[in-house]
């Protein structure tokens, strides 16, 4: 009974020759077949818009260009708008924008990409001003523009980052870095001050004047894209 336990605990305690080869063949196998699906998953080629979705996730929205001045909610938004100032058929001055936004509450539009007509004195000479960006408040005839603003009156060329028009006042202001030029002279400041009226002009905060004749011709203008033709 001893030697017939024992033996029988020894034939327990040790595997068959044949499933051990199996057992292994099933470990192999399946190691294979799981390298094969990860390396096609990590090769799997990843997809790409074409170039007719790259534009179009890539142009910008009308919310996104509506949008450059504030953050307030708008009332109502246009697109290419025109805005006429004027009196018994008379047209001071009209802005045009690529963008409008018109919040009620202020009574004010704010305007993205604005070109100015302004029509000045009995004579009705033209003043063209663009800029990037502006606001437009008609009831009080007041207009500011802001950014890379630069125009031309008369045989004036100028340039600034800000400007304001007060109605009340008849009265231009030219705020930053303030450059007004003509063929005779060249005048930079920090502020311009602009009487629309009397046609003066006071300048200040490091004011420089250099006379420097030809320093702008006619041919100029068009140059810059300041003929601000219709």
């Amino acid at each position: 009974m001893t030697g017939a336990n024992a033996l029988g605990q020894t034939r327990r305690g040790r595997a068959a020759p044949g499933r051990v080869t199996i057992g292994w063949l099933v470990v192999f196998v399946l190691g294979v077949f799981l390298g094969v699906v990860f390396v096609q998953q990590t090769q799997a080629p990843v997809p790409t818009p074409n170039k007719e979705e790259k534009a179009e996730a890539q142009k910008p929205g009308l919310d996104e260009l509506s949008q450059p001045l504030n953050a307030e909610k708008a009332d109502i938004v246009a697109e290419d708008i025109e805005l006429v100032q004027g009196a018994d058929g008379r047209i001071d001055w009209k802005i045009r924008a690529r963008i409008a936004r018109y919040s009620q509450e202020k009574n004010v539009v704010s305007i993205v990409r604005p070109e100015l007509f302004a029509y000045i004195g009995e004579s009705r000479d033209e003043v063209f001003v663009r800029a990037e960006t502006g606001e437009v408040d008609q009831e009080a005839d007041n207009f500011s523009l802001r950014e890379n603003v630069v125009g031309r009156y008369g045989l004036f060329a100028l340039k600034a980052d800000e400007m304001d028009y007060i109605g009340a006042l008849d009265k231009i202001y030219l705020k930053g870095r303030v450059i007004v030029q003509r063929p005779d002279v060249d005048i930079r400041a920090k502020a311009i001050e602009i009487d629309v009226i009397n046609r003066e002009m006071l300048a200040a905060g490091g004011v420089t004047a250099t006379l420097s004749p030809g320093a702008m011709d006619d041919g100029q203008f068009e140059r810059l894209g300041l003929t601000g033709k219709e």
